[in-house]
Protein backbone atom coordinates (compact mmCIF):
# COMPACT_ATOMS: atom_id res chain seq x y z
CA UNK A 1 0.00 0.00 0.00
CA UNK A 2 1.16 3.62 -0.68
CA UNK A 3 1.85 5.90 1.44
CA UNK A 4 -1.37 8.27 1.93
CA UNK A 5 -3.15 5.73 1.41
CA UNK A 6 -3.76 5.14 4.89
CA UNK A 7 -7.21 5.41 6.98
CA UNK A 8 -5.99 7.50 9.85
CA UNK A 9 -3.18 9.40 8.82
CA UNK A 10 -0.75 11.72 11.47
CA UNK A 11 0.15 15.08 11.15
CA UNK A 12 1.95 17.55 13.43
CA UNK A 13 2.02 21.52 13.14
CA UNK A 14 2.32 24.13 16.30
CA UNK A 15 1.77 22.24 18.72
CA UNK A 16 -1.01 20.41 17.60
CA UNK A 17 -1.06 16.48 16.57
CA UNK A 18 -3.85 16.09 14.17
CA UNK A 19 -5.17 12.46 13.64
CA UNK A 20 -7.79 12.57 10.30
CA UNK A 21 -9.65 9.47 10.55
CA UNK A 22 -11.15 8.55 7.04
CA UNK A 23 -14.21 6.39 7.90
CA UNK A 24 -17.34 4.12 5.99
CA UNK A 25 -19.94 3.28 8.31
CA UNK A 26 -22.06 1.05 7.43
CA UNK A 27 -25.17 -0.13 9.40
CA UNK A 28 -26.39 -3.41 8.73
CA UNK A 29 -30.26 -4.22 7.60
CA UNK A 30 -31.95 -3.86 11.08
CA UNK A 31 -29.98 -0.48 11.73
CA UNK A 32 -30.04 1.08 8.09
CA UNK A 33 -33.24 3.33 8.72
CA UNK A 34 -31.10 5.11 11.29
CA UNK A 35 -27.69 5.50 9.59
CA UNK A 36 -27.36 9.03 10.60
CA UNK A 37 -28.14 8.38 13.64
CA UNK A 38 -25.24 5.93 14.34
CA UNK A 39 -22.43 8.14 11.76
CA UNK A 40 -23.02 11.17 14.29
CA UNK A 41 -22.66 8.91 17.25
CA UNK A 42 -19.67 7.50 16.08
CA UNK A 43 -18.12 11.17 14.91
CA UNK A 44 -19.48 12.30 18.72
CA UNK A 45 -17.30 9.91 20.26
CA UNK A 46 -14.55 10.43 18.76
CA UNK A 47 -14.55 14.00 19.14
CA UNK A 48 -15.00 13.64 22.97
CA UNK A 49 -12.26 11.59 23.72
CA UNK A 50 -10.01 12.39 21.16
CA UNK A 51 -9.79 15.73 21.28
CA UNK A 52 -7.26 16.57 24.53
CA UNK A 53 -4.07 17.98 25.63
CA UNK A 54 -1.33 15.74 27.14
CA UNK A 55 1.83 16.94 28.90
CA UNK A 56 4.71 16.45 27.14
CA UNK A 57 7.34 14.53 29.62
CA UNK A 58 10.95 12.79 28.55
CA UNK A 59 9.09 9.99 27.90
CA UNK A 60 6.65 11.22 26.01
CA UNK A 61 9.08 13.42 24.31
CA UNK A 62 11.12 10.31 23.26
CA UNK A 63 7.97 8.24 22.17
CA UNK A 64 6.71 11.51 19.63
CA UNK A 65 10.71 11.71 18.15
CA UNK A 66 10.07 8.55 17.23
CA UNK A 67 7.04 8.61 15.90
CA UNK A 68 7.56 11.55 13.32
CA UNK A 69 11.27 10.09 12.44
CA UNK A 70 9.02 7.30 11.26
CA UNK A 71 5.69 8.85 10.45
CA UNK A 72 6.12 12.30 9.12
CA UNK A 73 9.95 13.46 9.71
CA UNK A 74 9.54 16.22 7.86
CA UNK A 75 7.45 17.70 11.02
CA UNK A 76 10.15 16.53 13.61
CA UNK A 77 12.09 19.79 13.22
CA UNK A 78 9.06 22.11 14.30
CA UNK A 79 7.89 19.88 16.76
CA UNK A 80 11.54 20.33 18.41
CA UNK A 81 11.43 24.03 18.10
CA UNK A 82 7.99 24.24 19.46
CA UNK A 83 8.76 21.96 22.40
CA UNK A 84 12.21 23.85 23.62
CA UNK A 85 9.91 26.96 23.32
CA UNK A 86 7.41 25.28 25.79
CA UNK A 87 9.79 24.05 27.95
CA UNK A 88 11.38 27.77 28.11
CA UNK A 89 7.65 28.80 29.28
CA UNK A 90 7.68 25.89 31.73
CA UNK A 91 10.37 27.59 33.44
CA UNK A 92 8.43 30.56 34.24
CA UNK A 93 6.90 31.43 38.23
CA UNK A 94 3.90 31.23 36.04
CA UNK A 95 4.09 28.44 33.97
CA UNK A 96 3.45 24.76 34.00
CA UNK A 97 5.50 22.36 35.04
CA UNK A 98 5.44 20.43 32.00
CA UNK A 99 4.90 21.51 28.53
CA UNK A 100 1.77 20.43 26.92
CA UNK A 101 0.48 19.61 23.38
CA UNK A 102 -2.75 19.24 21.95
CA UNK A 103 -4.27 16.06 20.43
CA UNK A 104 -7.06 17.10 17.61
CA UNK A 105 -8.87 14.40 15.29
CA UNK A 106 -11.35 15.25 12.07
CA UNK A 107 -13.44 12.50 10.47
CA UNK A 108 -14.54 12.39 7.02
CA UNK A 109 -16.70 9.51 5.41
CA UNK A 110 -17.54 7.83 2.20
CA UNK A 111 -20.52 7.57 1.29
CA UNK A 112 -21.98 4.48 2.07
CA UNK A 113 -24.82 3.38 -0.66
CA UNK A 114 -25.79 -0.43 0.79
CA UNK A 115 -23.37 -2.06 -1.41
CA UNK A 116 -20.71 -4.36 -0.07
CA UNK A 117 -18.30 -2.55 1.97
CA UNK A 118 -15.39 -5.00 1.22
CA UNK A 119 -15.99 -4.68 -2.56
CA UNK A 120 -15.96 -0.55 -1.98
CA UNK A 121 -13.19 -0.91 0.08
CA UNK A 122 -10.92 -3.60 -2.33
CA UNK A 123 -12.24 -1.20 -5.09
CA UNK A 124 -10.06 2.35 -3.40
CA UNK A 125 -7.16 -0.12 -3.27
CA UNK A 126 -6.65 -1.20 -6.82
CA UNK A 127 -7.15 2.73 -7.87
CA UNK A 128 -5.00 3.50 -5.27
CA UNK A 129 -7.28 5.89 -3.62
CA UNK A 130 -7.52 6.69 -0.08
CA UNK A 131 -8.73 3.23 1.93
CA UNK A 132 -11.14 4.09 4.83
CA UNK A 133 -11.78 2.50 7.74
CA UNK A 134 -14.49 0.18 7.91
CA UNK A 135 -16.84 0.32 11.04
CA UNK A 136 -20.09 -1.92 11.23
CA UNK A 137 -22.71 -1.37 13.17
CA UNK A 138 -24.37 -4.88 13.61
CA UNK A 139 -26.77 -6.52 15.88
CA UNK A 140 -23.72 -8.02 18.35
CA UNK A 141 -25.73 -11.33 20.41
CA UNK A 142 -22.51 -13.02 21.75
CA UNK A 143 -19.55 -10.40 21.23
CA UNK A 144 -18.95 -7.13 22.38
CA UNK A 145 -18.33 -4.12 20.42
CA UNK A 146 -14.71 -5.42 18.65
CA UNK A 147 -12.03 -4.65 16.51
CA UNK A 148 -10.65 -7.25 13.88
CA UNK A 149 -7.91 -7.44 10.87
CA UNK A 150 -9.34 -8.36 7.71
CA UNK A 151 -8.61 -12.34 6.85
CA UNK A 152 -5.53 -12.21 5.25
CA UNK A 153 -4.17 -10.47 8.63
CA UNK A 154 -5.13 -13.42 10.52
CA UNK A 155 -3.44 -16.03 12.24
CA UNK A 156 -0.04 -15.09 11.25
CA UNK A 157 -0.02 -12.45 13.51
CA UNK A 158 1.23 -13.89 16.79
CA UNK A 159 4.01 -14.71 15.19
CA UNK A 160 4.98 -10.91 15.09
CA UNK A 161 4.47 -10.63 18.71
CA UNK A 162 3.41 -13.43 20.57
CA UNK A 163 0.22 -12.36 22.00
CA UNK A 164 -2.81 -14.24 21.27
CA UNK A 165 -4.87 -10.94 20.43
CA UNK A 166 -2.62 -10.88 17.45
CA UNK A 167 -4.58 -14.32 15.84
CA UNK A 168 -7.30 -12.15 14.98
CA UNK A 169 -5.88 -8.47 15.32
CA UNK A 170 -2.77 -8.51 13.90
CA UNK A 171 -2.34 -4.41 13.80
CA UNK A 172 -0.03 -2.22 11.63
CA UNK A 173 -1.17 1.51 11.18
CA UNK A 174 -1.38 0.87 7.58
CA UNK A 175 -3.66 -1.67 8.33
CA UNK A 176 -5.78 -0.88 11.81
CA UNK A 177 -7.99 -3.35 11.28
CA UNK A 178 -11.81 -3.10 11.08
CA UNK A 179 -14.67 -2.04 13.87
CA UNK A 180 -17.73 -3.72 15.06
CA UNK A 181 -20.04 -1.75 17.13
CA UNK A 182 -23.26 -3.53 19.27
CA UNK A 183 -25.79 -0.76 17.58
CA UNK A 184 -28.32 -2.31 20.63
CA UNK A 185 -26.50 -0.29 23.24
CA UNK A 186 -27.80 3.42 24.13
CA UNK A 187 -26.38 6.72 22.86
CA UNK A 188 -24.33 7.16 25.49
CA UNK A 189 -22.79 3.58 25.91
CA UNK A 190 -22.32 3.62 21.93
CA UNK A 191 -20.40 6.59 22.12
CA UNK A 192 -17.56 5.47 24.46
CA UNK A 193 -17.60 2.34 23.05
CA UNK A 194 -16.64 3.28 19.68
CA UNK A 195 -14.00 6.24 20.88
CA UNK A 196 -12.66 2.92 22.86
CA UNK A 197 -12.49 1.12 19.16
CA UNK A 198 -10.98 3.70 17.89
CA UNK A 199 -8.43 3.50 20.23
CA UNK A 200 -7.56 0.21 18.93
CA UNK A 201 -7.18 1.04 15.78
CA UNK A 202 -4.27 3.12 16.35
CA UNK A 203 -2.45 0.93 18.36
CA UNK A 204 -3.64 -0.07 21.64
CA UNK A 205 -4.38 -3.05 23.34
CA UNK A 206 -7.12 -3.56 25.91
CA UNK A 207 -6.22 -2.26 29.66
CA UNK A 208 -9.28 -4.13 31.40
CA UNK A 209 -9.59 -7.78 32.58
CA UNK A 210 -9.26 -9.33 28.98
CA UNK A 211 -9.35 -13.52 29.06
CA UNK A 212 -6.62 -12.90 26.59
CA UNK A 213 -4.79 -10.77 29.44
CA UNK A 214 -5.78 -14.08 32.02
CA UNK A 215 -8.04 -11.50 33.61
CA UNK A 216 -5.53 -9.92 35.13
CA UNK A 217 -6.22 -5.92 34.94
CA UNK A 218 -3.50 -3.59 34.47
CA UNK A 219 -3.42 -1.58 37.86
CA UNK A 220 -4.37 2.37 38.07
CA UNK A 221 -6.23 2.36 34.56
CA UNK A 222 -9.64 2.05 36.03
CA UNK A 223 -10.53 5.62 34.35
CA UNK A 224 -8.29 4.64 31.26
CA UNK A 225 -10.11 4.62 27.53
CA UNK A 226 -8.72 1.37 27.08
CA UNK A 227 -10.25 0.28 30.39
CA UNK A 228 -13.47 1.82 31.26
CA UNK A 229 -14.33 3.59 28.53
CA UNK A 230 -13.65 7.11 30.36
CA UNK A 231 -10.64 9.13 29.99
CA UNK A 232 -8.00 8.82 26.86
CA UNK A 233 -4.67 9.29 29.32
CA UNK A 234 -1.08 10.76 29.02
CA UNK A 235 0.06 6.95 29.23
CA UNK A 236 -2.54 5.46 25.96
CA UNK A 237 -1.05 8.87 24.15
CA UNK A 238 2.40 7.83 24.60
CA UNK A 239 1.73 3.87 23.77
CA UNK A 240 -0.31 5.41 20.48
CA UNK A 241 3.05 7.27 19.53
CA UNK A 242 5.20 3.87 20.14
CA UNK A 243 2.81 2.16 18.25
CA UNK A 244 2.68 4.39 15.20
CA UNK A 245 6.37 4.26 15.61
CA UNK A 246 6.92 0.98 15.26
CA UNK A 247 3.89 -0.36 13.56
CA UNK A 248 3.22 -3.30 16.56
CA UNK A 249 0.00 -3.14 18.61
CA UNK A 250 1.29 -1.54 22.35
CA UNK A 251 0.08 -4.39 25.44
CA UNK A 252 -0.78 -2.78 28.61
CA UNK A 253 1.84 -5.13 31.01
CA UNK A 254 0.70 -8.30 32.30
CA UNK A 255 1.55 -11.40 34.31
CA UNK A 256 -0.30 -14.53 32.71
CA UNK A 257 -1.70 -17.15 35.55
CA UNK A 258 -3.92 -20.10 34.59
CA UNK A 259 -5.09 -19.95 37.98
CA UNK A 260 -6.54 -16.64 37.03
CA UNK A 261 -7.39 -17.28 33.99
CA UNK A 262 -9.64 -19.98 35.07
CA UNK A 263 -11.10 -17.98 37.54
CA UNK A 264 -12.42 -15.22 35.32
CA UNK A 265 -13.62 -17.53 32.79
CA UNK A 266 -15.60 -19.11 35.52
CA UNK A 267 -17.11 -16.08 36.75
CA UNK A 268 -17.95 -14.63 32.98
CA UNK A 269 -19.50 -18.14 32.17
CA UNK A 270 -21.18 -17.24 34.68
CA UNK A 271 -22.24 -13.75 33.85
CA UNK A 272 -23.45 -15.04 31.00
CA UNK A 273 -25.48 -17.99 32.27
CA UNK A 274 -27.61 -15.62 34.13
CA UNK A 275 -28.24 -12.75 31.47
CA UNK A 276 -29.20 -15.01 29.06
CA UNK A 277 -31.65 -16.51 32.27
CA UNK A 278 -33.60 -13.01 32.82
CA UNK A 279 -33.77 -13.08 29.20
Amino acid sequence: MKIGQEPIRLSYKQGVFRLEAHLLICPSKGYRARADHYRQLVRSGLQDKWKTSFPVDDPMQEAIVQCLQARCPEALPGFLADLAQAQAQAELPEGDLVPRMTLEIFVSEDAYRGWFPQLHFAWQVLRAGRRPLLVYVKDLKFRSSHVQSALPRQIWGIFRDGRVISLGFNWHYRWPGLIRLAGSRSPQVFKREAAHEFGHTMGLGDAYAAWYRSYDPYPGSESYLMHSNRILSPEEIRMMFQAQASGKLQHFPYQWSWKKFWRGFRRELQARYRAVAKK
